[in-house]
């Protein structure tokens, strides 16, 4: 008959070390997806600016297109896409006219493959 094997765990270092270990290590990621949305934010505002189809008169429109990403939360990243407030016409130019003039659902259709991506590379 076999003899029963016996199983010996060994910590070369303590589970509470490992615990902070692991805790710095998804801080670190945190801070990288934070990056990345930095990042693809700043494209975001520059690709609004330069693509937005309206004609300008006084360019506080194109002017008041801003994207920047924060954190929300502990463990949330958010990406905002807007209008500034002192151009209170935006939310015309996104949905009159069949969105005929919308930049803002356009360029997140743009972005969110690079976003993906990128956030895929950071994780491989």
């Amino acid at each position: 008959m076999a003899k029963p094997m016996q199983m010996q765990v060994r910590w070369v270092r303590p589970p509470s070390e490992l615990a902070k270990a692991v805790e710095k290590y998804g801080d670190r990621v945190f801070v990288a997806i934070l990056a990345v949305a930095q990042h693809i934010a700043t494209q975001a505002q520059n690709d609004m600016r330069r693509n937005a189809s309206w004609t300008d008169r006084t360019g506080n429109a194109r002017n008041g297109l801003f994207s920047t990403a924060n954190r929300a939360a502990r463990d949330v990243v958010v990406l905002y896409l807007s209008h500034g407030t002192a151009i209170w016409y935006g939310v015309f130019l996104e949905t009159r006219y069949a969105g005929k003039y919308a930049i803002i659902i356009p360029t997140m259709q743009r972005i969110l493959p690079q976003l993906e991506k990128m956030l895929k590379d950071l994780f491989k």
